[in-house]
């Protein structure tokens, strides 16, 4: 049973990660194609543009860190080797 509750941890842990890292992207994208960031100077939009583009790729990173927090014997190999 506990194993269940960890797995459903873990899932539930990486959806927010996707969540959190993804949909900035989704909704500035939305409002870039609906012109809706028109009034809003060229060097702000892009360096918005950077910063939500490098939070949707900051998941990639987040993933395997997940996945090392929930797995004990991952944690335990780190420590072991040093």
């Amino acid at each position: 049973m506990k194993s269940k509750q960890k797995q459903r941890c873990y899932v539930r842990t990486a959806v927010l990660a996707f969540v959190f890292c993804w949909s900035p992207y989704f909704v500035y994208d939305l409002l870039d194609v609906y012109h809706l960031l028109d009034n809003y100077d060229e060097q702000r939009k892009y360096y918005v543009t950077v910063f939500i583009q490098s939070l949707a790729h900051l998941n990639s990173v987040a993933n395997p860190i997940i996945y090392m927090l929930f797995n004990t014997s991952v944690i335990g190999s780190i420590w072991f080797v040093h």
